[in-house]
């Protein structure tokens, strides 16, 4: 009877981890108080991207120390079941991120955000020095770890 009790006791602990794992790894729509926070930040007046192709994606990550802490970005939807595995995967191998915010905590400064060694995807702007719209407009880029893994332009000599 003991042992039962123990076997129906470390399932119960399995299946609450497993629970709060699927809330620390998801993907939804953008709610109104997150969208409210991107409004003319991220997703200034005149963005072309509408709202329903966006989505936030929480994650945990590791931080260099093994410390895990909760993560948030917003990207694209075409991409965000893809890289909701592939920050799971990034969180069970270990592999250390700094910090993964909303660019909005850094008022949509991509400088701001590279310095803090941030890690995000969506912030409607135009390539540097063009009028195109970046990947990171469309919600279609990630940069991890900006300080450590830098955007490197080839072949400008």
């Amino acid at each position: 009877m003991l042992r039962m009790r123990l076997i129906y006791l470390f399932f119960l602990m399995l299946m609450s981890f497993a629970a709060l794992q699927a809330q620390d790894f998801s993907v939804a729509p953008l709610s109104d108080s997150l969208f409210a926070r991107m409004l003319g930040r991220s997703y200034p007046e005149g963005c072309t991207v509408p709202r329903s192709d966006l989505r936030h994606v929480r994650v945990l990550h590791v931080d260099a120390k093994g410390k895990v802490h909760k993560g948030e970005l917003v990207c694209n939807k075409a991409i965000a079941q893809d890289l909701l595995e592939i920050f799971r995967q990034l969180y069970q191998a270990r592999y250390p991120i700094e910090k993964i915010r909303l660019i909005d905590d850094y008022d949509a400064d991509d400088e701001q955000s590279m310095r803090d060694n941030n890690t995000s995807s969506f912030c409607y702007r135009t390539v540097s020095g063009t009028k195109k719209l970046s990947k990171h407009a469309l919600g279609m880029a990630v940069d991890i770890n900006t300080r450590y893994n830098p955007w490197v332009r080839k072949g400008t000599d």
